[in-house]
């Protein structure tokens, strides 16, 4: 009995913590014609970070964070049309100072990206998708969320002459912010985004 339940709780870490990307991640990155970065991992000394950003209505944008060499880090910014097919609209590459560097760093670590698992039941129909994949020292691991910040507010949409009406909502203020449980990782995906030397994206 012992073996069996130590079996199903290997089981369940390798699902949650995995070194693989599942069929959603692939089919995402398919549609900007991107492959996970899984196939860096092979070489050893390769530590990059790719945060792939996509929202409903608005346009698809990766950040390539390359730490591999630290006097030349650099940060990758793809964006991508809105309608499919997702073509590539620009690229932008800036180099990172070792300020950021240093910041990134502290964020990881806040975060503990290596150690929280890759998907969480939270899935919906909008909203915005966050993915985080991590190559370091020959390991992979990867973070899938779902519209992860705080706060939602409350809000109902009613049909008046042939327009939708948005109605902010009234509840107990307490009752309108969902707090994430896992702010590190909010805070890190954040700063690879504020790292981008360019004009400013509407976060939600």
């Amino acid at each position: 009995m012992k073996l069996l339940l130590a079996l199903a709780s290997l089981t369940i870490a390798i699902n949650c913590y995995a070194s693989e990307p599942n069929s959603n991640l692939i089919k995402e990155l398919d549609s900007i014609n991107e492959q996970p970065i899984k196939k860096l991992a092979t070489t050893a000394n390769k530590e990059v970070y790719r945060f792939y950003w996509s929202r409903n209505s608005k346009s698809t944008i990766t950040y390539t964070v390359n730490l591999t060499e630290t006097d030349n880090s650099t940060l990758i910014i793809k964006k991508f049309s809105k309608k499919e097919p997702r073509t590539l609209i620009s690229t932008k590459e800036t180099k990172l100072t070792k300020i950021h560097l240093q910041n990134l760093q502290s964020f990881l670590n806040g975060a503990q990206f290596w150690t929280l698992p890759s998907e969480k039941k939270e899935a919906g129909l909008d909203g915005a998708t966050w993915i985080l994949e991590g190559i370091k020292d020959g390991q992979y691991h990867y973070t899938e969320r779902w519209s992860p910040l705080p706060p939602y507010f409350g809000w109902s949409g009613t049909w008046k002459d042939g327009q939708l009406v948005m109605k902010r909502l009234n509840p107990p203020f307490e009752k309108q912010v969902k707090h994430s449980d896992e702010v590190g990782l909010d805070f890190l995906c954040l700063y690879i985004m504020l790292m981008a030397d360019q004009e400013p994206e509407v976060i939600y």
